[in-house]
């Protein structure tokens, strides 16, 4: 339970950083496409400009707005989610500590000792480990059952009829006794009692290749996790020098403010899927740990 939480905690923190980082660019550049939308359409009315050409600048730009409020809705869920997860209250502020840059995590463990690492600590395999031993000792207390009982008593007694010769007299012996139904019964108890052992090892052997198989699959899922996030801060870095020339440009008044709020949305949610990815990615190394 605790690793699944610290794993949890792990990917709810780097969205909410993400969501912290990016909400304060999202209602500029909305003021922004907002304003050219209604710029377009004065200029459709008075018939300034082709029709066809000012319907299909307002299209990209209802495009690019229902974007930019898809990913503000994103960015609003993120902190609630680490919230719910840090047991806050319901909507109570809080400010994130934010890293200086995108630490990539590595594994402590070469991958060719993450197998005997993993069936060395998992809980899981513990238990089962425990489950086997119980069984066993049922085993041992089955056969327990079939061997006779002995029982030694000592006593003092006493007794106040006045006829008696020895009023006073002291006893000790041993008593046997034998259940004859269980004597029976031999065989299924026997059997009964290897069986539960037999299921305890054979489940305990069924989790051990599950836990190997789980180890495996979150190797690769971590190795392709952390492919996807190079490859997707080299996209970011691309966007966000795609913004910066597109910004020069329209300040030069060579491009017109859809060009420039397309690449700004664009460089948004390029930065967006960074920090998903980074999330994915230290999810991945999260379970990896597990």
């Amino acid at each position: 339970v605790v690793q699944m939480l610290m794993q949890q905690t792990r990917v709810a923190y780097w969205q909410a950083v993400g969501a912290q980082q990016l909400q304060a660019q999202i209602a500029p550049l909305l003021e922004q496409a907002e304003q050219a939308l209604g710029d377009s359409q004065a200029i459709e009315k008075q018939g300034l400009k082709d029709p066809l050409q000012s319907l299909g600048y307002q299209r990209e730009l209802l495009s690019l707005v229902l974007q930019l409020e898809s990913i503000r809705d994103e960015l609003a869920q993120a902190k609630p989610k680490l919230a719910s997860i840090m047991n806050l209250e319901p909507g109570k502020p809080f400010e994130l500590a934010v890293p200086g840059d995108f630490a990539e995590p590595e594994l402590a463990i070469a991958p060719e000792k993450m197998e005997e690492t993993a069936l060395l600590n998992r809980p899981e395999l513990i238990e089962a480990s425990y489950n086997e031993r119980i069984g066993l000792n049922e085993t041992h207390k089955a056969m327990a059952k079939l061997l006779p009982g002995i029982e030694l008593s000592v006593g003092a007694h006493y007794d106040s009829n006045d006829f008696l010769v020895n009023n006073e007299w002291r006893d000790a012996g041993p008593q046997v006794s034998w259940n004859l139904l269980n004597l029976l019964n031999a065989k299924h108890i026997k059997a009964a009692a290897k069986a539960q052992y037999d299921l305890a090892h054979e489940q305990r052997l069924a989790l051990n290749m599950a836990v190997l198989t789980q180890v495996h699959v979150a190797y690769i899922d971590y190795t392709s996790r952390k492919q996807q996030f190079e490859w997707t801060q080299q996209l970011n870095a691309v966007e966000q020098r795609i913004l910066e020339h597109t910004r020069n440009a329209t300040a030069a008044q060579a491009q017109g403010k859809l060009t420039e709020i397309r690449a700004a949305t664009s460089a948004l949610m390029a930065k967006l899927k960074l920090y998903q990815s980074y999330a994915a990615y230290q999810g991945a190394y999260g379970q990896m740990i597990a």
